[in-house]
């Protein structure tokens, strides 16, 4: 068990694979950043909780990067 920074409690091992594939994906997100502007992470059973922290990560590092405020599921605009 981990605490997250969202307030909850989360599955150490699945919260840290997460952990380990943003930090294989970051650079290639910060190489498309000016060509994209939806990122989306999927997956299936043990996959799905993976995808999920990732999100949750991915969206704690927009908001210190760029002092924003982006929201899981919203919709681009």
């Amino acid at each position: 068990e981990v605490d997250l920074f969202v307030g909850g409690k989360g599955h150490r091992s699945i919260f840290q694979s997460a952990c380990g594939v943003l930090r294989s994906v970051v650079p290639s997100l910060e190489e498309l950043a000016d060509d994209v502007d939806t990122v989306t992470f999927t997956g299936h059973s043990l996959g799905g909780g993976v995808a999920t922290y990732l999100t949750l990560l991915f969206l704690e590092l927009l908001e210190l990067e760029e002092g924003s405020e982006p929201q899981a599921g919203s919709a681009p605009e």
